[in-house]
């Protein structure tokens, strides 16, 4: 069966993996943060095109979008999570809705709704394939 219980669906899909930032002793008496890969998913990013959405970006500078995924996908307000493809990390997104719109549990699509905007990551370092970053 799939993710949504439909194949048209399914042609849209992608994946994605939620980061976590977090703090870790330096070694010299402080901390330093660092950007930990989590759950991976499944989902569907959409642009949100309304005027809301419009004029909301006019302001923030960033662009609105709506993430279908599963119901049970770990996803809540603030995760950040970023778009996997062909195992290289792509574009990433920040969960700004605080209450996801959710399927009917009657409903054959096990789906939620979620907003979510462009995110830009701090401290990020991507770490080569080799185990050094």
């Amino acid at each position: 069966m799939s993710i949504f219980n439909s194949s048209l669906l399914d042609e849209y899909k992608k994946s994605f993996r939620i980061w976590h930032r977090v703090s870790q002793d330096d070694g010299y008496g402080g901390y330093e943060w660092k950007w930990t890969a989590g759950a991976s998913f499944d989902g569907i990013l959409t642009e949100d095109v309304s005027l809301t959405a419009t004029v909301a970006g006019i302001e923030t500078k960033t662009k609105a979008y709506g993430i279908k995924v599963k119901r049970d996908a770990p996803l809540e307000f603030k995760t950040v999570f970023r778009e996997e493809k062909d195992g290289v990390g792509g574009d990433w997104y920040i969960i700004t809705s605080d209450k996801p719109l959710n399927s009917p549990k009657m409903s054959a699509m096990d789906m939620k709704i979620l907003s979510c905007q462009a995110y830009e990551p701090t401290d990020f370092e991507e770490e080569d394939k080799d185990g050094d970053s």
